[in-house]
C-alpha cells in the first residue's frame, strides 16, 4: 500500500453557505476546502482531510434536522472530486461538536459512493451545531472547483439541497512524475536515462551510483548504473527557499 501525506487546513477563515428563505441553518467548511492534487503513480499521494460543520440546525418553520445526505461528483475531471477508485479510502466521522450523528455510506450506480448520517433519535440536532471529518480524502482530478452536493431532510417540511464549493489545486511544490528508461534488465555499461516533471520547484537532486547531481525542475539526465554502487536512486525537489519535496524513489533492475 501506498504511504500517504497527510494535508490538513488550519489558518483560513469559514467559507459559509446558507439557505435564508427556508431556515437558519449555515453549513460549510472550516476552513475553506482545499484540496491538493496528486499525480498518478506517486508513491505517496497527498490525503487531504476536510471539516464539515452544521451550524445552528434549527428551523424557525420547519423543525430540527432529522438527517442529511452527502453526495460528491467523481471522476477525473475539472467537476470531479476524485475517481471513484481513489474515494474507495474516504472516511467520515463525527466531528467534536455536537452529538453524535449516525452515519452509513451507500453506493449506487446513479450517484457512486455517497453518505446518510441521521440525527440522534433521542436528542433531534435541535439549535446544536455539530461537525463532520472527511479523510483519506486522494484525488488526481484536473484542478478546478468541484461541490459538495447536500441535501437536508428536516423533521417537518420538504427537503431542499445546497451546494458547498471544493477548490482542487496543485500542491506548492510535487514531484509529478519521475521515471527510468530501461527500468529492468540492464546491462553493466548500459545507460539509462532519468525524465521527472515536478510542480513548484526551483532545482532537483537526483541521488544515486554514489552521486548527488543538481538537476532542473524538470528534464532528463543519462547515466551509467554500477552494479556495485547500488540500484536505488531518488529524486528531491527543492523549492526557492530551499524546502525539500518527499522523495520518489526508482529501483534498477539489472540483468543477472
Amino acid at each position: 500500500m501506498n504511504e500517504r501525506r497527510i494535508h490538513s487546513l488550519s489558518d483560513d477563515s469559514a467559507m459559509v453557505a446558507t439557505n435564508t428563505g427556508l431556515s437558519e441553518i449555515a453549513c460549510g467548511f472550516e476552513p475553506p476546502a482545499t484540496v491538493y492534487i496528486s499525480s498518478p503513480g506517486t508513491p505517496r499521494p497527498i490525503s487531504n482531510q476536510l471539516r464539515f460543520y452544521v451550524a445552528r440546525p434549527l428551523f424557525s418553520a420547519s423543525g430540527p434536522l432529522e438527517a442529511l445526505q452527502i453526495f460528491f461528483k467523481w471522476g477525473s475531471d475539472q467537476g470531479a472530486l476524485s475517481t471513484l477508485e481513489e474515494a474507495s479510502d474516504i472516511g467520515l466521522s463525527n466531528g467534536p461538536e455536537g452529538p453524535p450523528w449516525t452515519i452509513t455510506s451507500f453506493e449506487m450506480d446513479r450517484y457512486g459512493l455517497y453518505w446518510g448520517l441521521t440525527a440522534p433519535q433521542d436528542s433531534p440536532a435541535a439549535g446544536e451545531s455539530t461537525s463532520f471529518i472527511f479523510d483519506g480524502i486522494v484525488t488526481s482530478a484536473a484542478a478546478g472547483v468541484t461541490f459538495l452536493d447536500l441535501k437536508v431532510f428536516p423533521t417537518t417540511g420538504d427537503p431542499f439541497s445546497l451546494n458547498i464549493p471544493i477548490f482542487k489545486k496543485y500542491p506548492p511544490l510535487q514531484i509529478r512524475t519521475f521515471a527510468a528508461s530501461p527500468q529492468s534488465a540492464v546491462k553493466k555499461g548500459q545507460s539509462v536515462t532519468f525524465s521527472w516533471q515536478t510542480w513548484g520547484a526551483e532545482y532537483c537532486h537526483l541521488i544515486g551510483n554514489g552521486q548527488n547531481l543538481r538537476v532542473d525542475p524538470s528534464g532528463s539526465h543519462q547515466l551509467t548504473p554500477d552494479p556495485s554502487l547500488g540500484a536505488l536512486y531518488n529524486l528531491v525537489a527543492y523549492d526557492s527557499a530551499g524546502k525539500a519535496s518527499q522523495p520518489w524513489p526508482v529501483l534498477i533492475e539489472f540483468e543477472t
